[in-house]
């Protein structure tokens, strides 16, 4: 289910729950970390008509059904890094989940999936695993050992000589098991442990290892749906063209030269460009190519990867450099700076430097370059916007 569909689900579940199946918390790890878990979790993720098993919630990102499925929700969105497969493989190797089993899904926008670093809901910026690794191993950790506390109660056993591999529950010296679906309501009957014991490294089955990209198969065979494939009724598309160079603006268009391209609702004038409307994403695409467009020259017309390396490298011979930070020995490369003068009495003494005493570390340089590139993506970028109250024609 998607999550606009599982909150939809809640909005009409709402009326029948109680306050105490609302909400159950347990603050875990020194950061506050908290288990937050939605009433009848079932009733929010489980797809309409989908009885046959009962799906139970462990915590805000783990449910496991009586059938011994195994999901595990995702908050961050997959860019191409693979963390829709990274983030759900740390939480099922603490868990002791059979991956081959594991499905996912989408996390509904919720202060509950917020970064834990820097408590808001976004991806990017590279911080989903830095930010996210501890938490599901902690989630991981703590679903585990409630279902290993349900596994040892039901043997009489001390939950110490007890594991889990393979979505069950393993009692070490007599080898008997349990299965996932078997254990997970009476593990949900278990208050979550405030702080799980971490799997250690060695004991690592998934983290660390190369594992398929669980978001290949849908890209291959198309079912993948992206932004840009998402329609509402009455929904218009747009084409957007701007200055290729900063500073620079439209010179002029001309609206006819697209005349008679179907499906073309307007030509809009927009900051520094142009945007064609149109009721298909094509149609706007297509007109757009079409459409005469100058754009006017700007101080950046001449800016390029070339001018940019030559403007750095008068700066790097010069000797206007500016001592930003210092960490050490400021003065151990006795070098001027222009916000910083250089001590003098720091200078080695010229019988020193002869006698082969160095006063300073040895030096090491090297330099890199990048080109002048847009730090954009290759692909559409895209947004959606929804308006409403407007009349008809009415500026928006």
């Amino acid at each position: 289910m998607r999550a606009a569909e599982a909150m939809d689900h809640v909005e009409s579940a709402s009326a029948k729950v109680d306050r105490r199946h609302f909400l159950f918390t347990a603050t875990m790890a020194s950061g506050g970390l908290l288990l937050k878990c939605a009433v009848s979790p079932a009733d929010v993720f489980a797809s309409p008509g989908a009885e046959a098993a009962k799906v139970v919630t462990l915590n805000t990102w783990l449910k496991i059904g009586t059938d011994d499925s195994v999901t595990i929700v995702v908050s961050q969105a997959e860019m191409g890094q693979g963390i829709r497969t990274t983030l759900p493989a740390v939480l099922a190797d603490e868990l002791g989940a059979d991956w081959s089993r594991v499905q996912l899904e989408d996390s509904p926008t919720d202060p509950a999936y917020r970064n834990p670093r820097i408590n808001w809901q976004f991806t990017g910026n590279s911080e989903s695993t830095p930010s996210f690794f501890e938490l599901m191993r902690q989630m991981g950790a703590s679903a585990r050992e409630m279902l290993i506390r349900a596994a040892a109660q039901k043997w009489k056993v001390d939950p110490a000589t007890c594991r889990t591999e393979a979505s069950k529950g393993v009692h070490k010296s007599s080898r008997r098991s349990l299965r996932f679906g078997e254990l997970v309501e009476a593990a949900a009957k278990i208050s979550p442990p405030a702080k799980p014991t971490l799997k250690s490294e060695k004991d690592w089955s998934l983290i660390g290892k190369s594992l398929p990209r669980v978001d290949n198969p849908s890209k291959v065979d198309g079912s993948a749906v992206f932004g840009i494939d998402f329609k509402l009724p009455g929904l218009a598309h747009a084409a957007v063209r701007q200055s290729p160079v900063f500073g620079g603006d439209v010179a002029s268009f001309d609206r006819s030269s697209i005349a008679g391209f179907p499906g073309i609702i307007e030509v809009v004038r927009i900051p520094n460009g142009i945007a064609v409307v149109a009721e298909t994403y094509w149609q706007a695409k297509t007109a757009l190519d079409a459409l005469n467009l100058t754009f006017s020259e700007a101080p950046g017309t001449a800016v390029s990867t070339s001018t940019l390396r030559d403007d750095y490298r008068r700066a790097m011979d010069g000797n206007e450099w500016l001592l930003v930070h210092v960490e050490g020995n400021a003065d151990a490369l006795h070098h001027e700076y222009p916000n910083v003068p250089l001590a003098k009495d720091t200078i080695p003494a010229t019988s020193a430097v002869s006698a082969g005493k160095e006063t300073y570390p040895t030096i090491y340089s090297q330099e890199y370059e990048s080109q002048f590139l847009a730090h954009a993506t290759k692909k559409t970028s895209k947004f959606h916007a929804r308006f409403w109250g407007a009349a008809s024609g009415e500026d928006l």
